[in-house]
């Protein structure tokens, strides 16, 4: 072989060196952020459970001090949110389409 060709193989090499080395460098640095990322993803799940927590238990208290306005509470979201789930529920027919449908069906 000649120089040139000695040359270049070992500039081949030691950038494959180099290249074997970044992305070793880099695994580690993924790994690293792995565990970080994980940790603070555990600790704000952590924190989260025990906003719930704190909140639900003042809501225990307030239910408990006030047991007749609660009830009515309850019962005034339940009518709100059955009638939500009412006017959205799919497939049913409001009445601008039926309407309509008469029409449609009285012009043909």
């Amino acid at each position: 072989m000649n120089d040139n060709t000695n040359e270049t193989l070992q500039l081949v090499n030691k950038f494959a060196e180099t290249a074997h080395e970044i992305v070793d460098q880099l695994q580690s640095s993924a790994v690293s952020m792995e565990s970080i990322i994980g940790k603070q993803s555990r600790e704000a799940s952590d924190n989260i459970k025990a906003g719930i927590s704190r909140e639900a238990s003042e809501l225990e208290k307030y239910v408990d001090q006030n047991p007749e306005l609660s009830a009515v509470i309850a019962f005034a979201i339940g009518v709100a949110a059955t009638r939500f789930l009412k006017s959205k529920a799919p497939g049913e027919a409001t009445s601008g389409d039926e309407t309509q449908q008469g029409e449609t069906s009285k012009v043909a």
